[in-house]
């Protein structure tokens, strides 16, 4: 054999030793690193509640309606009762109604989403085009939340900001 046929052959060896190698170590971050990367950017928090109102559009975008939970959480020992908003999506066929049957406590698993805090709105005001005839414009109002039976004497703390979660149980899809 000369020493060039023997080169060429090592040179392959160690190519494939390469080219072996790094499918293992891709194999492994997609199966192992992948799912560590992500836990670590997206803390899932589980929390008892009952669900007091929701609101919503019944736009359907891409097959989906875009709807809104306030949860009241139930005391721990070491933190009080507070409200958390809650985003979901749901396909157009459905609703609310149909997922939250009563007010009763849940547990849900939640991401918390801390850009998408908002102040809790209670209605959405529509201004009306001025017809051109001098008259002004007119201002009517939404109400943006129903509350689930049961919960109809919880009273809302509108103007105050909520913190936002996600829910892994009714994913959030986003509008493409």
């Amino acid at each position: 054999m000369n020493q060039s046929s023997i080169f060429s052959s090592q040179f392959v060896r160690r190519l494939r030793t390469i080219r072996n190698s790094l499918l293992a170590l891709c194999i492994t971050f997609v199966f192992v690193g992948t799912p560590a990367l992500s836990a670590s950017r997206h803390k899932v928090e589980v929390i008892s509640g009952r669900v007091i109102a929701y609101s919503g559009t019944p736009l359907c975008l891409n097959g989906n309606s875009y709807w809104e939970i306030v949860i009241r959480v139930e005391p721990q020992k070491e933190a009080p009762s507070r409200l958390v908003q809650v985003d979901f999506s749901l396909p157009c066929e459905q609703s609310p109604k149909s997922v939250l049957v009563d007010s009763s406590i849940h547990r849900s698993h939640l991401i918390r989403q801390k850009e998408l805090d908002s102040v809790l709105e209670e209605s959405i005001n529509l201004l009306e085009q001025d017809s051109g005839k001098g008259q002004p414009a007119l201002n009517s109002r939404i109400f943006r939340w129903t509350y689930l039976p049961g919960a109809e004497s919880f009273k809302l703390p509108f103007g105050e900001t909520l913190p936002c979660y996600h829910s892994l149980e009714f994913p959030h899809v986003p509008v493409l």
